[in-house]
């Protein structure tokens, strides 16, 4: 910078010596011009060079990206990608375990004879039974236990003789809830229902006569049979 500086006065000398010898302040101004656009040119320089070493540096990064084999790392991706869901799989598995599964309960009886002779407050039976999944039925009684504390659906088909009629109930541990009317003046009739009770772990449901008039049949209730009559029930929850 002091050549710099030699330099100009130098030239301002030459250029006039009444000018140099009075133009000090003005040598000063011109000299500081000169020093800001060197410092502007170095710094325009560093950065120049700090673009370039970024530059460079991406470069290197791809090439080094170029230098894996595509079919490797579509390879390595896939394994990746297979670990996770093996990984959500096992997770899954564990809270499935850790849940409880509700016991299956359920049964399906028929009737295959016919019942004869029955009385108010009897218990209608179903001799034939088709499924009975937690043994809750019993198809001699005619009664269903309840094996487990749950929510229950219980259906019954009731088909009367032709020109007869006859009402029955679904019962709980003795009270009737839920009534169901067969019957007709000239043909077959069957009359349906279904509920959905809380049971208790013992609680018993069955179907009994509930004849209001006991005389419409002459003191002889009759239920058709041959599988047109059932009683069916599940747990639901």
């Amino acid at each position: 910078m002091t050549f710099v500086k030699h330099f100009l006065v130098y030239i301002w000398c030459i250029g006039g010596f009444s000018y140099c010898f009075h133009g000090d302040s003005l040598l000063e101004d011109e000299i500081k011009k000169v020093e800001d656009l060197v410092s502007l040119y170095t710094k325009q320089n560093n950065t120049f060079h700090e673009k370039f070493n970024l530059v460079e540096m991406e470069l290197k990064s791809l090439k080094a990206d170029l230098n894996v084999p595509l079919g490797k790392g579509i390879q390595a991706q896939t394994m990746n990608t297979n670990a996770k869901l093996n990984a959500q799989e096992k997770g899954m598995r564990r809270e499935n375990q850790a849940q409880p599964s509700t016991p299956s309960v359920g049964f399906s009886a028929t009737m295959i004879e016919h019942n004869q002779d029955m009385n108010l407050q009897d218990t209608v039976k179903f001799q034939n039974l088709v499924t009975n999944y937690g043994n809750g039925f019993d198809h001699i009684s005619g009664i269903f236990r309840a094996p487990i504390r749950g929510l229950y659906f219980f259906s019954v088909v009731i088909l009367s003789h032709a020109g007869e009629d006859m009402e029955t109930e679904i019962v709980k541990n003795g009270d009737g809830y839920f009534r169901t009317y067969s019957g007709d003046s000239t043909t077959w009739n069957a009359g349906r229902q279904s509920t959905v009770l809380q049971l208790d772990t013992g609680d018993q449901v069955w179907i009994r006569i509930l004849n209001l008039v006991p005389s419409v049949n002459n003191g002889n209730v009759r239920i058709f049979g041959y599988g047109f009559s059932s009683f069916s029930g599940f747990l639901i929850s």
